[in-house]
């Protein structure tokens, strides 16, 4: 953290007192974290292959904040900087040694520098972020240091260790805690909470008697019915904490989706009660979707989709509820027609078991994407499928077509070239290639045209001459060509 002279932390040095006697903070633990809040960072971040570094400038602590990475550390100070319970946090702010045993057994202390120092009201400790999927590593390479715990996360016992000594805690924190839609919609409102921004009070008015009215109406239905009423005033008022949506639940930026109340339990409440209407609703067993008629079953907590034409579908009861409340599918009478089109039909009946088994893999991961779930492939994979998706959806009324690769389609892969070309093929670089006098490679296809024209054969493409003489070089074929003592790398190791 970049700290100038002017700059001062949240707590002044009474209200940190206070902090101290209210969570009995003992006297050396207290000189420990005054000594970190008024320190400088020990180091600068630095940026590598896998990671962007870049500085935040933090309205909480009135500094520029360092991250390490914009996908993991950032998103913990975009969700400190909204955090009540945070009262300070501090970027790289000490040095600690911590003491384990290496995976071969040997006794190591390397010098460690966590993420951050975080003061909250009922505590403070160090955190250390990394993304998910490293931890499956480095839990691997380090098996004392990184260890999952039974809440579900993860924890490193040699960092608390060192932490409760000082008498603190020491917790690591993953890109998984929170849905990437909670993160975008915070960097959505990060100008109304950066920015003083004015609310008319006419207009404040109005919103809070459409939802006293209809609680949980949707911003879209909310500007519809209040065409004079500007939806900045719904993000100010959202950002002071006075109106209240799942921020987890859908993106700000789909208003049809973004459904309000006047405050937070009202909406628990009210996702309670559609939790409690779900479990007696009874479930429709002929379904719209896609383009598509469906028939579904319930075998626990999940709801088996099986499609008039095409591979079988499984969804969570909670994810499937949450596409019939959103109206992408819908309940039709068993006497409906199917609006499916003869060319996507005959489409999907045509597509193998194996083409729709990744059509329904990328299905499922674009579904957990929109949902802000955890996804195991890249971002940019997931909108090329949506794009691919919206294009089919738009020309044949069925986006999964847009999901189906094309494999089969790809023509005959077998060779056309005769064998005896083949084999010549191979035979003439041992003259040619495998020789001490090296030739270029286009020096040798030469030659090789020109020894399939004496002997009547059509000669290959130069390209697979090439990709086999690459193939070529053997420990016998080094020595002829650069001498034995080269072919020594190729040959294998003996103690």
């Amino acid at each position: 953290m970049s700290k100038g002279p002017t700059a001062t932390a949240m707590l002044t040095d009474e209200a940190f007192r206070a902090w101290c006697q209210h969570n009995q903070i003992a006297p050396e633990t207290a000189t420990y974290i005054q000594r970190l809040r008024s320190s400088q960072p020990v180091r600068k971040v630095r940026s590598g292959v896998s990671n962007v570094t870049g500085r935040y400038p933090s309205v909480k602590m009135g500094v520029s904040i360092q991250f390490e990475s914009q996908h993991v550390e950032l998103w913990g100070i975009y969700t400190m900087e909204r955090d009540d319970d945070v009262l300070e946090y501090f970027d790289q702010p000490t040095r600690i040694q911590l003491h384990y045993h290496a995976r071969s057994g040997r006794k190591t202390s390397p010098w460690h520098t966590p993420d951050f120092f975080v003061v909250r009201r009922d505590g403070a400790g160090f955190e250390e972020w990394k993304p998910t999927a490293a931890l499956d590593h480095l839990a691997i390479r380090m098996p004392e240091r990184y260890q999952r715990h039974g809440a579900g996360g993860w924890r490193c016992p040699p960092g608390e260790a060192v932490a409760h000594a000082l008498g603190l805690s020491y917790r690591v924190r993953t890109s998984a805690e929170y849905p990437p839609f909670y993160i975008q919609n915070l960097k959505f409102l990060q100008d109304f909470w950066t920015h003083t921004c004015h609310v008319d009070a006419g207009q404040e008015a109005q919103v809070r008697a459409a939802l006293t009215a209809y609680p949980g109406v949707s911003v879209a239905a909310l500007l519809d019915a209040h065409p004079h009423v500007s939806v900045d005033v719904v993000w100010a008022l959202l950002t002071a904490h006075r109106l209240y949506t799942d921020l987890a639940a859908a993106s700000l930026m789909h208003w049809e989706h973004v459904f309000l109340y006047q405050g937070e339990a009202e909406g628990h409440a009210a996702v309670w009660q559609a939790e409690q209407m779900r479990l007696v609703t009874p479930l429709a067993s002929r379904l719209l979707w896609d383009g598509r008629l469906w028939e579904a079953e319930v075998e626990g907590s999940t709801v088996t989709l099986r499609p008039e034409v095409g591979a079988r579908f499984r969804l969570a009861s909670d994810h499937f509820q949450r596409l019939v409340d959103l109206g992408q599918i819908t309940p039709e009478g068993p006497a409906t027609p199917s609006p499916l089109r003869e060319a996507a039909r005959e489409a999907l009946a045509q597509a193998g078991p194996k083409a729709l088994e990744a059509a329904n893999r990328r299905w499922h991961e674009i579904l957990a994407y929109t949902r802000g779930e955890a996804i195991t492939v890249t971002a940019r994979s997931i909108q090329n499928w949506m794009a691919a998706f919206r294009r089919a959806e738009t020309a044949f009324g069925c986006g999964y077509l847009g999901l189906l690769d094309h494999v089969a389609r790809r023509g005959n892969r077998t060779t056309r070239v005769p064998e005896a070309s083949r084999a010549w093929r191979r035979e003439s670089l041992t003259p040619h290639d495998a020789v001490p006098q090296a030739k270029r490679a286009a020096g040798v296809y030469r030659l090789y045209r020109e020894a399939c024209a004496r002997h009547g054969l059509p000669p290959v493409g130069e390209r697979p001459l090439y990709r086999e003489r690459a193939r070529w070089p053997s420990q016998e074929v080094t020595t002829r060509r650069r001498g034995k003592r080269a072919a020594y790398a190729a040959q294998p190791f003996y103690y």
